[in-house]
Protein backbone atom coordinates (compact mmCIF):
# COMPACT_ATOMS: atom_id res chain seq x y z
CA UNK A 1 0.00 0.00 0.00
CA UNK A 2 3.19 2.51 -0.05
CA UNK A 3 2.99 2.80 3.51
CA UNK A 4 5.65 3.03 6.38
CA UNK A 5 6.14 -0.07 8.28
CA UNK A 6 3.26 -0.33 11.19
CA UNK A 7 1.60 2.96 9.87
CA UNK A 8 -1.61 1.12 10.53
CA UNK A 9 -0.31 -0.27 13.88
CA UNK A 10 -2.79 2.32 15.59
CA UNK A 11 -6.27 1.15 13.74
CA UNK A 12 -5.17 -2.35 15.09
CA UNK A 13 -8.15 -1.97 17.85
CA UNK A 14 -10.37 -0.79 15.72
CA UNK A 15 -10.16 -3.58 13.16
CA UNK A 16 -10.39 -6.37 15.98
CA UNK A 17 -13.31 -4.49 16.82
CA UNK A 18 -14.95 -4.66 13.97
CA UNK A 19 -14.22 -8.32 13.24
CA UNK A 20 -15.55 -8.94 16.71
CA UNK A 21 -19.12 -6.93 15.62
CA UNK A 22 -19.44 -8.72 12.71
CA UNK A 23 -18.85 -12.06 14.43
CA UNK A 24 -21.80 -10.86 16.96
CA UNK A 25 -24.20 -9.67 14.49
CA UNK A 26 -23.73 -13.00 12.41
CA UNK A 27 -23.78 -14.88 15.45
CA UNK A 28 -27.31 -13.51 16.37
CA UNK A 29 -28.48 -13.53 12.55
CA UNK A 30 -27.98 -17.04 12.63
CA UNK A 31 -29.84 -18.17 15.71
CA UNK A 32 -32.26 -15.82 14.94
CA UNK A 33 -32.78 -18.04 11.64
CA UNK A 34 -32.64 -21.25 13.34
CA UNK A 35 -31.58 -24.80 12.48
CA UNK A 36 -32.43 -24.79 9.02
CA UNK A 37 -30.12 -22.05 7.65
CA UNK A 38 -27.09 -24.41 9.64
CA UNK A 39 -27.89 -27.50 8.10
CA UNK A 40 -27.47 -26.31 4.42
CA UNK A 41 -23.92 -25.56 4.69
CA UNK A 42 -22.76 -28.93 5.88
CA UNK A 43 -24.75 -30.56 3.41
CA UNK A 44 -22.46 -28.10 0.72
CA UNK A 45 -19.26 -29.04 2.15
CA UNK A 46 -20.31 -32.85 1.90
CA UNK A 47 -20.68 -32.47 -1.80
CA UNK A 48 -16.58 -32.07 -2.18
CA UNK A 49 -15.15 -35.63 -2.35
CA UNK A 50 -12.92 -34.34 1.20
CA UNK A 51 -16.00 -34.44 2.99
CA UNK A 52 -14.56 -36.36 5.68
CA UNK A 53 -12.08 -33.39 6.43
CA UNK A 54 -14.06 -30.68 6.18
CA UNK A 55 -16.56 -31.90 8.68
CA UNK A 56 -15.23 -31.72 11.64
CA UNK A 57 -13.55 -28.28 10.85
CA UNK A 58 -17.21 -26.92 10.05
CA UNK A 59 -18.72 -29.45 13.53
CA UNK A 60 -16.94 -26.94 16.39
CA UNK A 61 -18.01 -23.71 14.74
CA UNK A 62 -22.11 -25.00 14.43
CA UNK A 63 -22.75 -23.05 17.70
CA UNK A 64 -21.59 -19.80 16.12
CA UNK A 65 -23.95 -20.44 13.18
CA UNK A 66 -21.80 -18.13 11.17
CA UNK A 67 -22.66 -17.77 6.80
CA UNK A 68 -20.25 -18.90 4.47
CA UNK A 69 -17.27 -16.37 5.60
CA UNK A 70 -17.12 -18.97 8.58
CA UNK A 71 -13.57 -19.83 7.43
CA UNK A 72 -12.13 -16.82 7.68
CA UNK A 73 -13.57 -16.49 10.64
CA UNK A 74 -12.76 -19.84 12.22
CA UNK A 75 -9.46 -18.32 12.36
CA UNK A 76 -10.47 -15.11 13.66
CA UNK A 77 -11.82 -16.70 16.90
CA UNK A 78 -9.12 -16.55 19.68
CA UNK A 79 -11.31 -15.76 22.37
CA UNK A 80 -12.08 -19.25 23.13
CA UNK A 81 -8.44 -20.40 22.74
CA UNK A 82 -7.86 -17.16 25.64
CA UNK A 83 -10.69 -18.68 27.65
CA UNK A 84 -8.86 -21.83 27.61
CA UNK A 85 -5.22 -20.26 28.57
CA UNK A 86 -6.66 -18.05 31.37
CA UNK A 87 -8.04 -21.44 32.91
CA UNK A 88 -4.36 -22.90 33.08
CA UNK A 89 -3.53 -20.76 36.04
CA UNK A 90 -6.83 -21.70 37.98
CA UNK A 91 -5.94 -25.35 37.49
CA UNK A 92 -2.41 -25.05 38.84
CA UNK A 93 -2.80 -27.41 41.91
CA UNK A 94 0.96 -26.53 43.40
CA UNK A 95 -0.33 -22.77 44.74
CA UNK A 96 1.63 -23.45 48.15
CA UNK A 97 4.64 -24.33 46.00
CA UNK A 98 6.82 -20.82 44.60
CA UNK A 99 7.71 -21.36 40.75
CA UNK A 100 11.43 -21.86 40.78
CA UNK A 101 13.41 -19.82 38.44
CA UNK A 102 15.42 -21.56 35.59
CA UNK A 103 18.08 -18.87 34.49
CA UNK A 104 20.34 -16.53 36.93
CA UNK A 105 21.36 -12.96 35.88
CA UNK A 106 25.10 -11.84 37.34
CA UNK A 107 25.95 -8.28 36.45
CA UNK A 108 29.89 -7.52 35.54
CA UNK A 109 29.62 -4.96 38.49
CA UNK A 110 27.76 -7.55 40.72
CA UNK A 111 25.02 -4.79 41.58
CA UNK A 112 20.98 -4.83 40.51
CA UNK A 113 19.82 -2.87 37.87
CA UNK A 114 18.49 0.93 38.80
CA UNK A 115 14.84 1.44 38.61
CA UNK A 116 13.56 3.21 35.87
CA UNK A 117 15.90 2.82 33.62
CA UNK A 118 13.71 3.66 30.26
CA UNK A 119 13.92 7.07 31.63
CA UNK A 120 17.34 7.70 32.61
CA UNK A 121 18.43 6.19 29.50
CA UNK A 122 15.96 7.88 27.12
CA UNK A 123 18.47 10.77 26.16
CA UNK A 124 21.95 9.38 26.82
CA UNK A 125 22.91 8.72 23.06
CA UNK A 126 21.80 8.88 19.75
CA UNK A 127 21.09 6.12 17.44
CA UNK A 128 23.95 6.90 14.80
CA UNK A 129 26.69 7.02 17.62
CA UNK A 130 25.58 3.92 19.03
CA UNK A 131 25.30 2.10 15.77
CA UNK A 132 29.20 3.18 15.01
CA UNK A 133 30.63 3.05 18.26
CA UNK A 134 28.72 -0.41 19.60
CA UNK A 135 31.35 -2.88 20.22
CA UNK A 136 30.06 -6.55 18.95
CA UNK A 137 28.46 -8.98 21.07
CA UNK A 138 30.39 -12.22 21.40
CA UNK A 139 29.98 -15.11 23.58
CA UNK A 140 30.48 -18.67 23.98
CA UNK A 141 27.58 -21.38 24.95
CA UNK A 142 28.45 -24.80 25.21
CA UNK A 143 31.45 -24.33 22.94
CA UNK A 144 29.40 -22.58 19.89
CA UNK A 145 30.79 -18.99 19.30
CA UNK A 146 27.48 -16.53 18.76
CA UNK A 147 28.53 -12.94 16.77
CA UNK A 148 25.25 -10.09 16.73
CA UNK A 149 26.58 -6.91 15.51
CA UNK A 150 24.81 -3.65 16.42
CA UNK A 151 21.12 -2.84 15.02
CA UNK A 152 18.07 -0.72 15.13
CA UNK A 153 15.08 -3.59 15.88
CA UNK A 154 11.59 -2.99 13.96
CA UNK A 155 10.27 -1.13 16.88
CA UNK A 156 12.81 1.44 16.76
CA UNK A 157 15.07 0.24 19.84
CA UNK A 158 18.42 -1.03 19.38
CA UNK A 159 20.76 -3.56 20.73
CA UNK A 160 22.09 -6.79 19.28
CA UNK A 161 20.91 -10.19 17.94
CA UNK A 162 22.18 -13.26 17.28
CA UNK A 163 21.24 -16.91 16.68
CA UNK A 164 21.06 -19.79 15.03
CA UNK A 165 21.43 -23.61 15.00
CA UNK A 166 24.40 -24.65 17.51
CA UNK A 167 24.92 -28.55 19.27
CA UNK A 168 25.42 -29.71 22.27
CA UNK A 169 25.56 -32.90 24.07
CA UNK A 170 22.89 -34.26 26.72
CA UNK A 171 23.52 -37.78 28.21
CA UNK A 172 26.25 -38.38 25.50
CA UNK A 173 24.08 -37.97 22.85
CA UNK A 174 24.66 -34.90 20.04
CA UNK A 175 21.77 -32.72 19.95
CA UNK A 176 21.01 -29.76 17.71
CA UNK A 177 19.34 -26.62 19.13
CA UNK A 178 18.26 -23.41 18.42
CA UNK A 179 19.34 -20.35 20.08
CA UNK A 180 17.94 -16.92 19.50
CA UNK A 181 19.63 -13.87 21.73
CA UNK A 182 17.97 -10.56 21.69
CA UNK A 183 19.31 -7.77 23.39
CA UNK A 184 17.86 -4.49 23.94
CA UNK A 185 19.16 -1.34 25.46
CA UNK A 186 16.71 0.14 27.09
CA UNK A 187 15.21 3.47 26.61
CA UNK A 188 17.05 3.27 22.79
CA UNK A 189 13.66 3.99 21.18
CA UNK A 190 13.53 7.44 22.14
CA UNK A 191 17.13 8.49 20.71
CA UNK A 192 17.04 10.52 17.83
Amino acid sequence: MGLEEKALKVQKQDVNDAIDSYIQAHADQGAAEGQAETEAPEEEVSSPPSKTTERPKRAKPEPVEDDEEDDDEEEEKPKPKKARKEKKPAADDDDDEPKQKTFEVHTASGEAAPKKIKEMQSKIMRKSKFLSSAPEMEFEIWGNQLIGRPREFTSGNLGWYTGGKIETKVAGKKLWVSIGVNVTVMGSKEWK
